[in-house]
């Protein structure tokens, strides 16, 4: 495909997380199942995942078939969780980490671009990561507080993730969302991501950089509000019959 004219793509992170007031510990119960809980003063929240042989071995968590573990539980279960979860959100700190990044450039040269990922916004994170769609949704109707205020500190704390990408040698930014118009109704997008899309958007360009997000699903529904936002590149487009736009 490099020899036919297209140009190689590596992702590489610019940032390391950690929290101060937060321990994590995980154990593996049974064959692959893996158990992560983190401890906080609020109390403690687990999470469960199923893996494959040889998990942690290869690149981002994979196995050695390339295959990514499976979250089987999620952390958000009960409604105190969320206070559990915000406190642990707003105890991030995040340090800028850019050698894996010019290593990468280093190795690859004039044959493609390194991209540098920083994770879902916050909607689809707790959509999911935290809390699984259908818990999600029964929560935002009946717990929308709860959901509003852990969304609020999300999108306060990942702006600086925004500011360490801009920094970053990476001259593209890639915003990992899989959207999908039957997961998220167009309302919500128009209200929920599309003004972390435009923030981030405001905060790379500054730099010089171009923004990408990764939506992978069916987006008809979406289009013209996708049309209508700042960003630059809509990665992973999927044309039918997975997707529904031509």
């Amino acid at each position: 495909m490099r020899n036919l004219g297209m140009g190689l793509c590596t992702r590489r992170p610019c940032y390391v997380e950690f929290h101060p007031n937060v321990e994590i510990t995980q154990k593996m119960l049974g064959r692959g199942t893996l158990v992560r809980t983190y401890h906080t003063p609020l109390g403690s929240l687990t999470e469960k995942w199923k893996v494959g042989v040889g998990y942690g071995e290869a690149w981002y968590g994979r196995d050695w078939k390339g295959i990514l573990p499976r979250r089987i539980e999620y952390l958000i279960k009960k409604t105190e969780d969320y206070d559990i979860m915000k406190f642990i959100v707003e105890d991030a700190r995040y340090k800028p980490y850019y050698e894996a990044i010019k290593d990468a450039q280093r190795h690859l040269g004039e044959e493609g671009i390194v991209i540098t990922t920083i994770g879902y916004s916050p909607f689809q994170k707790m959509l999911i990561e935290w809390i699984g769609v259908k818990k999600f949704y029964i929560d935002f109707y009946k717990n929308r507080e709860k959901i509003e205020e852990l969304y609020d500190s999300l999108a306060k704390k990942q702006e600086e993730i925004f500011h360490i990408a801009a920094d970053s040698p990476s001259e593209y930014i890639g915003y990992g969302d899989n959207i999908d118009s039957v997961l998220v109704h167009p309302r919500f997008f128009e209200r929920y991501h599309i003004p972390m899309y435009n923030k981030c958007a405001r905060i790379v360009h500054a730099h010089g950089k171009i923004l990408g997000v990764h939506m992978d699903g069916r987006l008809k529904a979406l289009a013209q509000i996708i049309a209508k936002s700042e960003i630059d590149v809509v990665e992973a487009f999927t044309p039918p019959p997975m997707g529904d736009l031509l």
